[in-house]
């Protein structure tokens, strides 16, 4: 069977993936739009995306093969929207009587900082240094060194890959970014550079991801707040609508704390080293379908009166009301202020909650209703048979061409919020 070919026009219901290849100078090479196979995965909490695509004969130009290289840039674009890029991993070339295959595997824009180690006898923050000054000296090797290409929302980055014309809001991250340390801070041995920066961001609340287009950092937290750009239904009375291949809700309670005791190291300096408590409490499993507390988790919370309590998101409670109470203790040293405890608290159970409920999706093509699907976006969703009517935030998306699978696209979805590492 011959390869799917894409010689029509880019429409959004189109909707397939172009592979440019660039030279060192960043101008493109060729365009590839035919394919025997690809993978492109994206996950939020994944510091660099993975791809691979495999090039079959009838596509193999002269130009490919003479001007493809490791270490080469790419851009990768969806129905004619930027949607990521990076640089080539892994080149092999397959020469059989039956033709030649070009196989490409690859990584987004911050592969280099994720493979590359901190300097921990030449690197040394200040208390007075900003979060802001760590990205900065942190990425600037990686070509993201002026602090005009650290943004503090991802709204634009949406734009670019989804094609959406949204007005861009005012967030508060742009203050945190600006915000001192607070306390000395270097690099452990043999830590990555995106590791030790995502160290001291999630101080903060916050996360940081490579814009589509490779030109900016976004630090920031999920947007849960954003509109539904995405509509996914699965109706059993009326299919005429339906958009959905294969679609499952996962609801799981295994590893859902009903609440969260944190110690801190204390602090230092002026104020001496004090104790630090911080307590919380799962939305999912430790609150009533009200928001009240369960009396099993208000007991723990009456046994540790020093403790700072965060506070309860009305917008997830009681998912998993009816699980078995259950709390677990932790222990931070590296958090020296209750600021920081508290965000340690809200990302230990951020990557938890997470897990809790979970709708997966399959759909044909990479767009729905032309728009091609992107993390940190919202879906409604309105799923009869899985009893799932509510908005979905998406953790992450992968897009697949095979011979038997063909063209789809596989979506994560998570309650918004649940993956909440700020306030």
């Amino acid at each position: 069977m011959a390869d799917q070919q894409f010689s029509a026009p880019i429409t959004p219901e189109d909707a397939p993936i172009a592979l440019q290849l660039r030279d060192p100078g960043g101008s493109v090479i060729t365009e590839v739009t035919n394919f025997r196979e690809y993978s492109f995965q994206g996950h939020f909490l994944t510091p660099t995306d993975g791809f691979s695509f495999v090039i079959g004969d009838e596509a193999v130009k002269k130009s490919i093969l003479q001007g493809i290289y490791v270490g080469q840039q790419v851009t990768l674009s969806v129905g004619g929207y930027v949607s990521s890029g990076g640089y080539l991993d892994k080149v092999k070339i397959r020469s059989s009587r039956k033709g030649t295959e070009v196989h490409l595997d690859g990584r987004d824009w911050l592969a280099p900082a994720v493979d590359a180690e901190m300097d921990p006898a030449k690197t040394n923050f200040q208390a007075s240094n900003t979060l802001l000054d760590v990205i900065v000296k942190c990425f600037a090797p990686y070509g993201f060194g002026e602090v005009g290409q650290i943004l503090a929302s991802d709204e634009a980055n949406g734009n670019i890959i989804t094609g959406q014309k949204r007005g861009l809001k005012t967030t508060k991250t742009g203050k945190t970014i600006k915000s001192a340390l607070a306390h000395q801070l270097k690099p452990y041995p043999h830590e990555g550079v995106f590791a030790f920066a995502s160290r001291m961001s999630q101080r903060f609340g916050l996360w940081i991801w490579a814009s589509a287009d490779g030109q900016n950092l976004i630090v920031d937290e999920p947007d849960f707040t954003q509109k539904a750009i995405y509509n996914l239904w699965n109706k059993t009375d009326d299919n005429s609508r339906n958009n959905l291949e294969e679609a499952e809700l996962d609801v799981d309670a295994s590893n859902q704390p009903s609440i969260i005791v944190a110690t801190g190291y204390g602090g230092g300096g002026d104020t001496g080293r004090v104790g630090m408590k911080c307590i919380g409490i799962n939305e999912l499993t430790g609150v009533d379908a009200s928001g009240a507390i369960l009396p099993e988790v208000q007991d723990i919370v009456d046994a540790n009166p020093t403790a700072v309590v965060l506070p309860i998101r009305s917008a997830i409670v009681g998912f998993m009301a009816n699980a078995r109470v259950r709390a677990i203790y932790l222990h931070d040293d590296e958090s020296k202020t209750p600021d920081e405890l508290q965000s340690f608290v809200r990302r230990e159970l951020a990557l938890k909650q997470q897990h809790g409920v979970v709708y997966r999706t399959i759909h044909e093509r990479h767009e729905i209703a032309g728009v091609p699907l992107y993390t940190n976006s919202i879906a409604n969703v309105d799923d009869d048979t899985n009893q799932l009517h509510d908005r979905m935030w998406c953790l992450s998306r992968t897009f697949q061409q095979s011979r038997d699978g063909g063209t789809t696209t596989h979506g994560e979805w998570i309650l918004p919020g649940t993956l909440n590492f700020g306030d």
